[in-house]
């Protein structure tokens, strides 16, 4: 088997680890229309997983159908890599990441590390705001001639696309103060 250098593993590779480990035997159609992935990169992951002998498939018919499963040595480089995978995400700019360290720490039975990623949701949420006001008020102070209302009603669309993004993550917070997904 091979030995993976650092960059050839990355967050969706340890959170599927964590999945088949709390989960049992998966297939890829049930990981991306469970969990919103791609099919692509999904299937990409998983065969990483196997070249590198942390998970194994029985292949069917249908390569969405593989069932795979996490290995004793997935099992053991989960258990070395998980809590500085979940810090990695807990540390992110990017929510998906923070989401996948939320699922990855549920996962592996840890509330603590879950209601850790609390946090920075919430600073996700609040830069969303401070970013969704600083483009309508500076739209508005070039606004002039009507040549250039564009710029502000690109602007006001822009902000209320980014203002949903907030106020997702303020009821993906809201979601986990109630009940944490731990397994």
């Amino acid at each position: 088997m091979a030995r993976p250098r650092k960059k050839e593993i990355g967050g969706l590779d340890d959170l599927l680890l964590a999945i088949m480990k709390s989960e049992g035997m998966v297939t890829i159609h049930q990981l991306y229309s469970t969990m919103g992935l791609s099919p692509g990169s999904t299937a990409r992951s998983l065969e990483r997983l196997r070249h590198f002998g942390w998970a194994k498939g029985e292949s069917g018919k249908d390569a969405r159908k593989t069932a795979f499963e996490i290995t004793d040595r997935g099992r053991q480089y989960l258990e070395e890599v998980w809590h500085e995978a979940v810090t990695r995400g807990r540390e992110s700019t990017e929510p998906e990441e923070v989401f996948r360290a939320v699922v990855l720490a549920a996962s592996m039975g840890s509330e603590d590390d879950v209601k850790a990623c609390i946090p920075k949701l919430r600073d996700l949420a609040a830069i969303r705001r401070v970013r969704a006001k600083d483009l309508i008020t500076g739209a508005e102070e070039r606004v002039g001639p009507p040549s250039t209302y564009h710029g502000l009603l690109r602007a006001v669309y822009e902000a209320g696309r980014i203002r949903g993004e907030s106020e997702a993550l303020d009821d993906i917070v809201y979601r986990l103060d109630r009940k944490p997904p731990v397994s």
